[in-house]
């Protein structure tokens, strides 16, 4: 389960389409629920909430039980800033059948409005 804090955008990049995926949203104010997704359908989604938390599952099917039953992912988070985006994180589960979803910041004191580099480093006319 991986915890946010604050609005974000979720964007689904990857998800293998021969297997049934599903991404649990709970805790927030807006988006509770159960999202299925299959590659290449995309998925954004806007998540409002003081602290919410998602997980994913892939349904798991064995051929000798009459049941499916859906199952947890474990996934690799990793984060960083970009310039005119702010604050991104990416979850991408850590074994097959890949599953990998973007995370944008959406909270204005994370995703500063961009400033002009105050700094020239043009060389003058005449000292080159």
């Amino acid at each position: 389960m991986e915890m946010f804090y604050g609005p974000w955008m979720l964007r689904l990049n990857y998800a293998d389409f021969n297997f049934e995926h599903r991404l649990i949203i709970s805790g927030s104010e807006n988006a509770d629920g159960h999202y299925s997704f299959l590659f290449p359908r995309s998925l954004d989604i806007q998540v409002n909430g003081v602290a919410w938390s998602m997980s994913f599952e892939i349904l798991h099917v064995v051929s000798s039980e009459p049941l499916q039953r859906w199952e947890p992912r474990v996934v690799n988070r990793t984060s960083h800033m970009e310039a005119g985006m702010g604050m991104i994180v990416n979850l991408d589960s850590i074994e097959a059948p890949h599953v990998s979803l973007t995370c944008i910041s959406m909270d204005p004191l994370l995703n500063p409005n961009p400033t002009p580099n105050p700094y020239d480093f043009t060389i003058p006319e005449g000292h080159r």
